[in-house]
């Protein structure tokens, strides 16, 4: 049967499949074509989508002034400039991706589509705000720019093997001071997370913090921390005790995230206690829950004469 006598549906199907096929063959040869080029041409092309990235963060994004971060005065006069920011850090790191180490094309994508993604977000934030396109600036659209010429020229680059599953072993020094790098990180980024006010800029942390984690993953540094981890396991819980030490220095007296960090603390204790009870020894047995009750009621009943946790 021909394509005039088949049935509309099964013709429209087939129809579909050749567009779908020749779509991607018109990608595939075009790809093909791109990573032929020479590899001047391409790392012409990364830093240029980074250059773009740079300017584009440092220009005004809105015509008004009140969305979060500033966004009608250069960056200079809106520092940190909220979003702007990420797209900047996201720009800068992509430089790293001209160092000759494994998984680095993936790495560079991950990072572009972070951008794109927070350029694009911010922009439509903006557009929603300000009730028109008109109230978003060039920085936001060269922003978006450089996103999409990014994963386009990290996509031309050759492919490379991918880091190692399994890193090799460090010496306990490094191991120390990469797994301390890692926490002191966690902690920065959480303070500074605590901090944000306005949705959109969380939202925009987000998606840079998963751009980078998947940046990082593909370049083997995540398993570099996990392996450290499980070699100095010790010293790992110890640093993770400092952290969780040093928390209560970052708040400033705020009472807020104090009492948050306290009940979850709380309760992964609790958790910790199922699990050792049920899960490892197989015992259906909660009489452990009553410490945390006599816990809470000392807590209650002192912490009050104590002025301990906020004010009613």
């Amino acid at each position: 049967m021909t394509a005039a006598t088949l049935p509309p549906r099964e013709a429209d199907d087939g129809l579909a499949a050749r567009g779908q096929d020749a779509v991607r063959g018109l990608a595939l040869g075009l790809t093909g074509w791109l990573q032929r080029l020479p590899a001047l041409a391409r790392a012409v092309a990364v830093l240029a989508a980074i250059a773009l990235a740079v300017v584009g963060s440092y220009l005004p994004w809105g015509t008004y002034a009140g969305f979060p971060g500033d966004m009608d005065l250069y960056l200079q006069y809106a520092f940190p400039g909220g979003s702007r920011l990420y797209c900047l850090i996201l720009a800068a790191t992509a430089l790293l991706m001209f160092l000759p180490v494994r998984g680095r094309r993936r790495a560079g994508m991950a990072l572009m589509l972070g951008l794109t993604a927070v350029a694009l977000q911010t922009l439509w934030a903006i557009a929603a705000d300000g009730n028109s396109l008109a109230t978003v600036q060039a920085g936001a659209y060269l922003t978006l720019l450089a996103g999409l010429v990014g994963i386009a020229a990290f996509a031309i680059l050759p492919t490379e093997a991918a880091a190692p599953v399994d890193p090799p072993a460090l010496p306990w020094w490094a191991d120390v001071l990469l797994l301390l790098a890692a926490y002191a990180a966690g902690l920065g980024v959480l303070v500074y997370t605590l901090a944000l006010g306005p949705a959109n800029q969380f939202l925009g942390l987000g998606i840079t913090v998963i751009a980078g984690f998947s940046a990082l993953t593909r370049l083997g540094v995540v398993a570099m921390v996990s392996a450290a981890a499980g070699r100095r396991s010790t010293i790992s819980y110890g640093l993770l005790a400092l952290v969780a030490v040093a928390f209560p220095l970052t708040q400033n007296g705020d009472e807020h995230w104090l009492n948050v960090a306290a009940q979850a603390a709380v309760f992964a204790g609790a958790a910790m206690g199922l699990n050792v009870v049920v899960g490892l020894a197989g015992l259906l047995d909660l009489g452990y829950v009553a410490f945390f009750g006599i816990g809470g009621y000392v807590a209650g009943e002192y912490g009050g004469y104590a002025q301990i946790g906020p004010s009613h």
